[in-house]
């Protein structure tokens, strides 16, 4: 075979294929366009969901006539003049490719008229070929339409979904850009009907509500961070807004909407201690880094961007992330069947355990031979059990963009709302009201509160409380661990023998001592002091399903978390296992001097308050 060039038509073809994915890639290149042309306005019109028309109109510095056919050519763009000015774009556009593609496959006409010019002028490109320059009377601004995509692609069109869910794509790639562009205005209109209108000028939470709902606006946190070669800031969801998908973990590197697996990981090593792994936190997030830190010439669409500096990156986005968990109330409020999360006014859960319960508060929850009692970690210099739980964890050197330390302070001085304490300030304890609880179920517990009624669920709390004594230990480098008499064998499949002696060092740091004994045999001659000889086994198997599931390759701090959520799950008392009263009260007791008493390590939470205004409006007991 001969090697010919392509024509000029199917090489922009090509192009248009990388870079036209459906009519929402249309409008995001088209209106990046604009607000690089500094509008403060935008306007884009949709028939067929895009694929029958597509409109954007701005009021940008718009273009000169004679150079309406130059913006028609593919690389031929206002943005950069020079490879070195790739290291320090600013703008969402630079290629040049955008409006030379979508011309390739589509009818497009451009209509403009600069600022300062006394006239405008149009110009129209049928499937790239280009017609004469028009004179024009109109505002200043832009307006560019484009009818009939992939009318001359018809393979590429087949693949088109609904009209509504083109629609809906459309309308998340304005949304997308809007969050970015708090000072612009813009509006989506389809089919003459308004579907979206977010004035100039709003705050992100507002525009948040008016995109994805008010009742999650309502509920996020704010995050911030300044050091000097980083800022982050943004919103959160609480862990009871997780959902199953990703597709509101969204993220803005300076201004420029795209996913990143660094920040992606560094949320969710955040949110770790508060949110099962089956779901995915909701975020919101800003990062501005210097220029010549970003490669935004990665990806034909520019939604992936590689950093310069990831892992510095990745730890101040933890710190943060996890400073604005630490300071807020996550425990979960019952929402009525109608889907109406409760919003009354009455406080938060912040007072302390109020005293005296229907049994001795002092009372272990092992007091008897369900579980063995808790084992407090040494302590030095008059630390207290909750200044060494409360411990941040360790963190590898200072960042050059600064201090965690310093990014806390920053936090302090520059948060939007004051409402993120220390990393290291005590969470609001729930606080019960003197009377009896009961057990229900055998697997939950009653108490009454301020707000009315609390649900705890006791594995999850006991879970909770294990954890957080087993945390201490590590992080004080003394696990509190049993020796065994002599080694308890364990016989398991080959592969997992091999995978336990694997980790045999990690193992002994977090409690846990191995012997081999056999190809299908290990030894175990020590465990910790919250573990159960008998139930030896049973954690065996869950922590070889820990260790070939997830290597050991990140942070030994994330590995050594899990290794030790493991444990304490294993050791938890169970749904179905009955309590007596001191058991009850030295549990409550355990958890109200912990961080963190309102969900499990894994997420789930550990109660759930049932407000006296729900539970009058779930016996009719309002209007009556």
């Amino acid at each position: 075979m001969t090697i010919e060039r392509l024509p000029a038509t199917v090489v922009d073809q090509i192009a248009a294929g990388e870079v036209v994915e459906r009519p929402a890639s249309v409008v995001k290149e088209l209106v990046e366009n604009a607000l690089d042309a500094g509008a403060t306005q935008v306007r884009v019109e949709v028939e067929g969901g895009g694929l029958v028309r597509l409109a954007i109109h701005d009021d940008g510095s718009g273009i000169a006539p004679d150079e309406l056919p130059l913006a028609l050519e593919a690389h031929a763009t206002s943005k950069i003049r020079a490879a070195d000015d790739l290291l320090a774009v600013r703008t969402f556009g630079f290629r040049g490719e955008a409006l030379a593609s979508i011309a390739s496959i589509a009818h497009v006409s451009v209509a403009s008229r600069p600022r300062a010019g006394d006239s405008g002028a149009s110009i129209v490109a049928r499937g790239g070929a280009v017609e004469p320059i028009r004179p024009l009377a109109r505002a200043a601004g832009t307006t560019i339409e484009v009818r009939d995509l992939f009318f001359n692609t018809p393979a590429r069109r087949k693949f088109m979904k609904a009209e509504s869910t083109e629609l809906a794509h459309i309308t998340e790639a304005v949304l997308r850009l809007a969050l970015a562009r708090l000072d612009v205005g813009f509006e989506l209109i389809s089919h003459g009907r308004r579907s979206l209108r977010l004035e100039a000028g709003q705050t992100l939470r507002a525009r948040i509500a008016a995109g994805f709902g008010k009742e999650l606006a309502e509920s996020l946190l704010d995050v911030q961070l300044n050091l000097p070669e980083l800022k982050l800031a943004g919103l959160l969801a609480p862990p009871d807004r997780a959902r199953a998908r990703t597709t509101l973990q969204q993220l803005w590197v300076n201004g420029r909407f795209v996913r990143d697996r660094t920040v992606q990981g560094a949320v969710r090593s955040a949110y770790r201690d508060f949110l099962a792994e089956s779901l995915a936190p909701v975020w919101f997030l800003f990062l501005e880094l210097p220029p010549a830190d970003v490669d935004c010439n990665v990806h034909p669409t520019k939604i992936e961007v590689r950093l310069r500096r990831p892992s510095e990156v990745y730890q101040a986005v933890v710190a943060a992330v996890e400073r604005t968990l630490r300071g807020a109330d996550l425990a979960p409020r019952f929402r009525s069947p109608q889907g109406r999360p409760w919003l009354g006014a009455a406080p938060p859960l912040a007072a302390p355990l109020a005293a005296p319960l229907a049994a001795p508060l002092a009372a272990p929850l092992a007091a008897t031979e369900l579980r063995e009692p808790f084992a407090a970690p040494a302590q030095s210099g008059g630390e207290s059990l909750f200044e060494v739980l409360a411990e941040a964890p360790q963190r590898p050197a200072p960042l050059p963009f600064g201090s965690v330390a310093a990014a806390g302070a920053a936090a302090d001085a520059n948060a939007a709302r004051p409402q993120q304490p220390s990393l290291l300030a005590a969470p609001p304890p729930v606080q019960l009201l003197p009377g009896r609880f009961v057990q229900v179920l055998k697997t939950y517990i009653a108490a009454a509160c301020p707000e009315g009624l609390v649900l705890f669920d006791q594995h999850a709390l006991h879970e909770r409380v294990l954890y957080r004594h087993l945390r201490a230990q590590w992080q004080a480098g003394a696990i509190r661990r049993q020796e065994l008499l002599a080694p308890l064998a364990v016989e398991l499949p080959a592969a997992d023998v091999l995978a336990l002696e694997e980790a045999t060092e990690l193992l002994e740091r977090v409690g846990v001592r191995l012997a081999p004994l056999g190809r299908t045999t290990i030894g175990v001659s020590s465990l910790p002091a919250v573990s159960a000889p008998r139930d030896v086994a049973g954690l065996m198997n869950r922590l070889v399903t820990l260790l070939r599931g997830e290597r050991p390759e990140g942070r030994l701090d994330d590995f050594a978390d899990r290794m030790l959520f493991t444990m304490s799950c294993h050791r938890a008392v169970r749904a179905g296992d009955p309590l007596g009263e001191e058991q009850i009260a030295g549990l409550l007791a355990e958890a109200d001097k912990i961080e963190h008493a309102h969900a499990c390590p894994h997420g789930r939470p550990t109660r759930v308050v049932i407000p006296l205004a729900e539970l009058e409006n779930l016996f009719k007991r309002r209007g009556f």
